[in-house]
């Protein structure tokens, strides 16, 4: 049978890359800034904002969505095949708005949470809250010229920044202990690898502080969660020293409840060079 000849086909690929920041001190992604870096609801507190803030140098979009993420032990995220329970159930007890933001340069928004009541949560949940910059839209301008006739690549890069969400309710506990520590070399200064084992109810939140005999912090890693799914993770701590220095004598090492929290120290090790 013959075919009736055409134009060349013009087909238009768009990719979308979406890159997650959910370190502590300030998740941001290219032309975004977060705060603040997590939310958590209890009984009694049963609103929040994060402020959204623009740091390009053109207006932009960030829509705000949903998203699933499995905590692993080394601290990185993957999106799990199956969402979980804990995950799903806070998803719709949570209300948010806007859903979308639109920002000029340099300026910022809140986005405002509402937990949902008349539903008495059991147990502690989590998800994560996505904001993702909306790309432009690839249009050629006046005086550009048009795209040429055959295949064309349009690539788009929409870059996002992930935050948690937990519910914690009264009456959970859990318990921290630092395992396995180890001082190592890391290129030309010196790094404290150890794990934090979880057991009870709830995650665990906090600072990481290495210090010396004299309480002198010589490293620090702030916003070490270990969620539910996790019953040990691994962290890794810089410390202000070179490669060849010794370690000081009496270094330890402190897993604590951040400073607005409080600061309870959580668990406590000595280590040795």
């Amino acid at each position: 049978m013959r075919h009736a000849s055409s134009p060349l086909l013009r087909t238009a690929f768009s990719a979308l890359l979406l890159a997650a920041t959910l370190l502590a001190g300030g998740p941001a992604a290219a032309d975004l800034l977060v705060a603040p870096t997590r939310v958590q609801f209890d009984e009694k507190t049963q609103s929040a904002s994060v402020t959204l803030n623009n740091t390009a140098a053109e207006p932009r979009t960030y829509r705000v969505e949903f998203i699933e993420y499995t905590a692993q032990e080394d601290g990185s995220y993957l999106t799990p095949e199956q969402p979980r329970p804990d995950s799903v159930q806070l998803q719709r007890l949570l209300r948010y708005s806007p859903r979308q933001v639109t920002l000029g340069p340099g300026e910022s928004q809140s986005v405002r949470f509402l937990l949902r009541g008349g539903e008495a949560p059991q147990g502690e949940m989590r998800t994560h809250v996505r904001f993702v910059t909306i790309p432009p839209e690839a249009a050629p301008k006046d005086g550009e010229a048009k795209p040429a006739e055959g295949i064309q690549f349009d690539l788009k890069f929409a870059l996002a920044v992930s935050i948690p969400v937990v519910y914690r309710p009264a009456g959970g506990s859990a318990t921290a202990a630092i395992e396995a520590p180890t001082v190592v070399a890391a290129g030309e200064q010196k790094e404290i690898r150890f794990a934090i084992a979880r057991t009870g109810t709830q995650s665990l939140y906090g600072d990481c502080e290495i210090v010396s005999g004299n309480d002198k912090v010589i490293g620090l890693l702030r916003g070490v969660a270990v969620y539910l799914e996790q019953p040990r993770r691994s962290v890794r701590v810089p410390l202000d020293l070179a490669a060849k220095d010794p370690l000081p004598a009496g270094t330890r090492i402190r897993y604590r409840l951040p400073s607005d929290q409080g600061g309870t120290v959580l668990a406590e090790i000595p280590v040795g060079s």
